[in-house]
């Protein structure tokens, strides 16, 4: 026979997974909701630039008058994530 203790800790258990598999859906959803920076639209291209310069200004103390820098370091890294995250295409030289 159980005991109350072990039957509540038990539920609880199971509630703390429920809400971990809950929470780890919910994330996944935003990501495959999340543009992609290559195929966005132009309004939300600009909208990934500006969150990503946003977090590097704020990691650098949020230092004034470094606006345009800190866009182009939002475009380039955004921009280079979207061309090494296309696979290698081989030569016409190297195809079997």
């Amino acid at each position: 026979m159980l005991s109350f203790r072990s039957d509540a800790s038990a539920g609880a258990t199971i509630r703390l997974r429920e809400r971990r598999d809950q929470q780890q859906t919910e994330s996944q959803t935003m990501k495959s909701n999340e543009p992609n920076f290559a195929t966005a639209e132009p309004a939300d291209r600009e909208r990934l630039i500006r969150e990503l310069a946003h977090q590097l200004c704020k990691s650098e103390g949020s230092p004034e008058g470094r606006d345009a820098e800190f866009w182009d370091r939002a475009k380039e890294r955004l921009e280079a994530e979207t061309h090494s995250s296309y696979p290698p295409t081989q030569s016409r030289a190297n195809r079997t």
